[in-house]
């Protein structure tokens, strides 16, 4: 198995944040809720993958997760 070496040049080169946190982020202040639907969406990403940046962005207390199902959205905590 290979490790890879992070340098500060490669470390300085990478997103503290992703675009696709900062675009949910926006549509969340902007409407005040989101769907995955919407965040796939709205990030060009599947279905599973905005999942995924959803359940992040709960887990780090920024959105609340409401709701079950296919009528889960997401607002600001």
């Amino acid at each position: 198995m290979e490790h890879h070496t992070f340098t500060q040049a490669t470390l300085s080169t990478r997103p503290l944040v992703k675009p696709e946190t900062l675009e949910v982020a926006e549509e969340v202040q902007t409407h005040g809720r989101i769907t995955r639907r919407e965040a796939a969406e709205l990030c060009q990403i599947g279905k599973y993958q905005a999942t995924r940046l959803l359940a992040r962005l709960v887990a780090s207390d920024q959105l609340r997760r409401l709701g079950r199902g296919r009528g889960t959205y997401y607002e600001p905590v």
